[in-house]
Order: structure tokens, then C-alpha cells, then sequence
């Protein structure tokens, strides 16, 4: 496939996925098309109520789009556009580059007008560290009121707080046994990073689609025993390839966030699993009535005969 194409077919996904973030293309207040500037021209121009918001820049699929972070840097520096958006129609960075302790980072879905507005005036505020935020077990009950945490999950949100914030560390790797309550870590690092304006998504608001993904993986390429030999068997590929528009399939599923609610919040798979009606082609009724009359009649036929020759030899 010719590059011309390439780039072609990925810029008709970048605006499939601008247009899924309530992006109006055709609205030239809101985005803008090839704009020269000093050092080149920007494929996209994404605006907002006080000016340029985003530079977007597009690149063929075979391109890895982070690699054109100076090129977005310099378009963005002559539009006066505090953001950028590297992609290639598959694969989304963001760049909050005026902040100089934030590179790029994927998203897996492109910003609103309004999420773009909201961290423009996250910029203006500098952010206050993690730790001066006093984490106690009570974190999390205001939203809901039997939710507690235990002395070792304040130990380990505390550990990474301070790792966030003195090292400068964005990727930590959490290995907790079963039932130690992993989401519920989760949850309150969330609300921690969040309620500081830390957090490097924060613009992304993946709840406005409105549902959950689920994939139901049943084989990672490997044998399920002790041994975990390479098998053919394989989802993985499958999930990677769904992942970035939440594709659904033989084996993944979207389930609306208002069942999940009527749930009480509940994400056990099994209660949104859809199930699959296999329809059976049976004979008619009276067809198959017919069929067993005559196995009937075959069988009392059979029977009179066994036992007229049973009578004849026992008068012998």
C-alpha cells in the first residue's frame, strides 16, 4: 500500500476518534486542517473558546508516532497550543509538553473539547505533592460506606506517594496475594493522584462511552499446567487488536455503565456474559407423532409374531 494511502486511511481513524470526543469537523472554530507554520505544516488544529488548545499531528500506521514529538513540539510552539496528540490512527501519545516533568504518554481514546479546557487550567495550578494528603482507612467512604482500608494498603499507597513525588517515578509494579484487596489499592491511589491533579490521564474520561469491555480470554499461548509449554492457542493478538476501539467479537462484549449500576457497580464478568441461542432444526410435531406411532405398530407386529411362535412350539 502506497504511504500516500497509508496516512490517508489513518487520518479518516483520527477523525472517526475526534469525532467519538465530540470534535466537530466541520466547525472551524473547533478544529482545523494543514496549517503552515514556521517549521511546517500541523495536520490538525484543535481549538477552544480561548484559542488553540492541540496540535495533532498524523502519521502512516507503520510509523511509530511518538517519534514525531519534536516535530509536534515545534508546530505547537508557533501555534501557541499547549498540548500535542501524536497518532497514527491506532495508537494515540499526549503531550502535556509546557509541563517539564510530563513526556508523552499513550491514551487509549482522544481528549474532549472539555477535557482539553479543564487541564489547560490544570497548568495554571501547580500540582501539590501526593503526601500532603493524609491517607487514613476511612479513605474511601464517602463513596461507600462499608469500604475500608487496611494498615498495609495505607503502607503501600504511602510507599508509591513518596516514590511519586521525590524520584519522580510514573510506573510501579504491585505484587499482592489473592484477596489482599488489589482494586481496593487501586481505587484510593486513584482518588489520591487524582484529587492532587497528578494524575498524567487526566483528561481521558474513558467512562464517557458510556460502558465496560470485557474479553473473555481463555488460552494466552501457553498450556494451563506446571509446565506452560507454547501452544497455538492464542487470544492476546486478538485483545491487543480490539482493545483500542473496544471491539466486540466472539469472545468480547460492552455492557452499558446503567446495567452496571442497576448491579451495585458489580464487574463479575459472568453477570453481563451474553449468551448465544443455537437454533435447532426439528421435524414437525405431527411428523415426528407419525414416526413413533409407526415404531409402535412395528413393535406390536413384531411382538404378535415372537409370540405366535413361542405359542406353536410350546403345543409341539
Amino acid at each position: 500500500m502506497p504511504a500516500a494511502q497509508n496516512e490517508a486511511f489513518s487520518r479518516v481513524l483520527i477523525d472517526r476518534a475526534l469525532e467519538f470526543s465530540e470534535w466537530n469537523l466541520l466547525d472551524p472554530h473547533q478544529v482545523r486542517f494543514e496549517l503552515n507554520t514556521v517549521t511546517g505544516r500541523a495536520d490538525y488544529l484543535l481549538a477552544g473558546g480561548r484559542g488553540p488548545l492541540c496540535v495533532l499531528e498524523a502519521k502512516r500506521q507503520d510509523v511509530d508516532p511518538y517519534d514525531a514529538r519534536e516535530q509536534g513540539r515545534g508546530y505547537a510552539e508557533n501555534l501557541r497550543a499547549p498540548f500535542i496528540i501524536l497518532s497514527n490512527g491506532r495508537e494515540h501519545w499526549f503531550w502535556n509538553y509546557t509541563r517539564a516533568d510530563q513526556d508523552a504518554y499513550r491514551i487509549e481514546r482522544l481528549p474532549s473539547p472539555e477535557d482539553l479546557e479543564r487541564l489547560r487550567l490544570k497548568n495554571l495550578q501547580p500540582p501539590r505533592p501526593l503526601l500532603s494528603e493524609v491517607i487514613t482507612p476511612d479513605w474511601l467512604r464517602s463513596f461507600k460506606s462499608d469500604l475500608t482500608l487496611r494498615r498495609y494498603q495505607i503502607i503501600a499507597i504511602d510507599t508509591l506517594c513518596r516514590l511519586f513525588d521525590n524520584k519522580r517515578l510514573r510506573k510501579f509494579l504491585l505484587e499482592m496475594a489473592t484477596g489482599t484487596g488489589k482494586t481496593l489499592l487501586c481505587a484510593a491511589l486513584i482518588r489520591a493522584i487524582r484529587g492532587k491533579e497528578q494524575a498524567p490521564s487526566a483528561p481521558i474520561r474513558d467512562i464517557r462511552g458510556q460502558f465496560v469491555w470485557f474479553y473473555d480470554l481463555t488460552s494466552d499461548g501457553f498450556s494451563l499446567d506446571d509446565k506452560r509449554t507454547p501452544i497455538e492457542a492464542n487470544d492476546i493478538p486478538d485483545v491487543l487488536a480490539k482493545w483500542p476501539a473496544r471491539e466486540e467479537g466472539p469472545n468480547s462484549y460492552r455492557v452499558p455503565i446503567e446495567k452496571i449500576r442497576e448491579n451495585d457497580w458489580s464487574l463479575a464478568a459472568g453477570r453481563y456474559k451474553p449468551v448465544t441461542a443455537t437454533a435447532v432444526n426439528h421435524d414437525a410435531p405431527a411428523d415426528i407423532l407419525g414416526d413413533v406411532l409407526k415404531l409402535e405398530n412395528d413393535i406390536v407386529r413384531r411382538g404378535n409374531a415372537l409370540l405366535k411362535t413361542l405359542t406353536a412350539d410350546d403345543a409341539d
